[in-house]
């Protein structure tokens, strides 16, 4: 806490002393030098190009061992450096230079960063008591969404963004080409690598290829035709509204916070895209009262209840936990994808943490599969099953389990 104050009594001095700079220093001037009241230490804020309140450089002295003040805020004699459109990104000790046909470029090495809440001055990181810390910039670079098999083309969506900033998805407004689905973003404009939306912005993402523009490309992928695009939870249960559309994960759909109620007789398409359905919490009752229990028909439940001339293709269910209740009285089939399918082809799909049990004793008959109950006409190829517990049910009636691998 004294180091600290010594700093802020200091800054107020040295401030004054830069106000009035005709004015002699020394101690038989108007004002006493910093060092001649134990602030020995002289360090030089550059900003490189930039300014602090209208300077391009601001002196403050400080007593061994302080803390140094990192330039903020929008009041005070070191308020928030400017530099244009640009971002600062840290304060360092040094820096080299290199000339290149773009013009020169700085080179920071991150060992030199000063580190404000840690790093106190002393004659170990001083020359003769003197140091300078210097401000590296880093330029915003656009966002440009721009067709794979034509990115010289026009640029189908721009942003701007600041370094240091997190790169989000698009959601309501995405590039769109007419006649097409927007299938995913990537790195490249071969669409090998998946672009990784959520992440920050740095410097070494940038492309400076472009004559020297600052800009990070990314490329869309489109497949002719309409198909619809699945983003968030809603617009997952929606297709019980249309059951032989044909739709696409566009990203990742957790439904930990669901109640969730399967989609009933699914007969479309579902492109898993790569991405994931996690986090599925289904509890299955089915009771029915008096005599007509003796009649009732077997109900079906999973992420669907039933697929019938479906395909679901490339998608992974992740961590599904479904509990029967004891207190069900009809027949019932469950699985992680559907009950019951026919007809349908379930191809390159990953099936990893599925639990099914019962919350105790069920006098009803239970099939329980990892994936589907799908009888000979049901096609499953090139799957992966993991982590399947379905040892968990304890019933009086029969009990099926059935487990592709």
């Amino acid at each position: 806490m004294y180091k600290l104050k010594k700093g802020f009594m200091v800054l107020v001095m040295a401030t004054s002393t830069l106000l009035l700079g005709g004015c002699s220093v020394g101690t038989s001037s108007l004002f006493t030098h910093p060092a001649e009241q134990g602030y020995e230490y002289e360090v030089t804020y550059d900003t490189m190009g930039g300014h602090i309140n209208q300077e391009n450089k601001r002196v403050v002295y400080y007593a061994e061992d302080s803390l140094l003040f990192e330039p903020s805020g929008t009041a005070g004699m070191l308020v928030q450096p400017k530099n244009g459109d640009k971002t600062l990104v840290g304060w360092y000790t040094k820096y080299t230079t290199e000339e290149s046909s773009d013009g020169t470029v700085y080179h920071f090495n991150e060992e030199d960063l000063w580190d404000f809440s840690a790093d106190r001055i002393s004659n170990e990181n001083t020359t003769d008591q003197n140091l300078t810390l210097y401000a590296r910039w880093a330029d915003n670079p656009s966002i440009n969404f721009l067709d794979a098999t034509n990115p010289e083309g026009d640029t189908l969506l721009k942003w701007s963004i600041s370094v240091g900033s997190e790169l989000k998805r698009p959601t309501s407004t995405e590039p769109k080409k007419a006649g097409f689905t927007l299938i995913d973003y990537y790195k490249d404009p071969e669409c090998t690598v998946k672009f990784e939306f959520d992440q920050v912005i740095e410097e070494d993402d940038i492309d400076y290829s472009n004559g020297g523009k600052a800009q990070i490309n990314i490329y869309c992928k489109f497949i002719e035709g309409e198909m619809t695009r699945v983003k968030t939870v809603g617009q997952l249960k929606a297709i019980a509204d249309k059951p032989e559309g044909h739709y696409i994960l566009a990203n990742d759909i957790d439904l930990s916070k669901e109640k969730w109620t399967p989609i009933d007789n699914f007969n479309g398409v579902l492109d898993g895209n790569g991405y994931s359905i996690k986090n599925l919490n289904l509890t299955v009752k089915n009771r029915v009262s008096g005599i007509a229990a003796k009649k009732a028909e077997e109900v079906s439940f999973g992420l669907f209840s039933k697929l019938e001339g479906a395909k679901i293709n490339d998608l992974t269910l992740k961590d599904i936990n479904i509990v029967i209740d004891k207190s069900s009285n009809v027949k019932v089939c469950v699985g992680g994808l559907a009950g019951r399918t026919k007809k349908t082809t379930i191809e390159n799909c990953t099936f990893d943490g599925i639990t099914i049990s019962s919350d105790g004793l069920c006098s009803i008959d239970i099939v329980a599969s990892s994936s589907v109950a799908g009888d000979y006409s049901t096609k499953i190829n090139n799957c992966v099953f993991e982590n399947i517990d379905m040892k968990k049910i304890t019933t009086s009636g029969n009990l099926n389990l059935i487990e592709q691998k």
